[in-house]
């Protein structure tokens, strides 16, 4: 039996996101999707030795009332930005001007993709802590909002169900006593 399949629009935002990223910003020697959260140093020292880097992660969406077969997700995106001391250019430096770039490029941005809205409340942050200093490196965050409106019916199989071509059924009519009052069929227009 093979896995299943579920619709990627959701994730092929950080798709178009690093495809964005890598093309305007193509100094960046890693751009690439990630999980979310760092929750060690060392998965921010390996990703140091790659740098300067910029992770795309999906914190989360909310999804919103749906209404005529469509789906409205409020997601919020996170992306990290790791730097290095360079010559001339040190990691604080290098880090925070990768950020205001990163916040120019999500301005009014939908990456290509008409069902979604343009990023709201970008907001940059210094993610600096001193164990992450030892490492070597500067640590930013960006995050931002985007809506995304999914036609939650045309992702629907429709070549996979069978013609509906005859209706039938059977009513046991009160008292249910286990014997069939009504049976209908009706064959349907083509």
């Amino acid at each position: 039996m093979s896995a299943p399949t579920w619709p990627a629009k959701l994730s092929g935002i950080r798709d178009a996101q690093v495809t964005a990223i890598a093309a305007a910003l193509p100094a960046l020697k890693t751009v690439e999707k990630h999980r979310g959260r760092f929750d060690s140093t060392a998965e921010i020292r390996r990703y140091a030795t790659r740098a300067p880097a910029v992770l795309v992660a999906d914190s989360g969406f909310r999804a919103q009332p749906s209404s005529g077969g469509e789906r409205r997700f409020a997601t919020t995106f996170a992306w990290f930005v790791i730097t290095r001391d360079a010559p001339g250019l040190p990691r604080d430096v290098s880090c925070e001007g990768i950020a205001e770039a990163l916040t120019d490029l999500a301005d009014e941005n939908t990456w290509g993709l008409d069902y979604l809205s343009a990023p709201e409340e970008v907001s940059a942050r210094n993610l600096y802590a001193g164990a992450i200093d030892q490492l070597g490196v500067g640590l930013w965050g960006l995050t931002f909002r985007q809506f995304a409106v999914l036609d939650v019916l045309a992702d629907a199989d429709y070549q996979a169900l069978n013609d509906f071509l005859v209706f039938h059924q059977d009513v046991d009519m009160a008292p249910a006593d286990g014997q069939i009052d009504i049976s209908e069929t009706d064959t349907l227009p083509q």
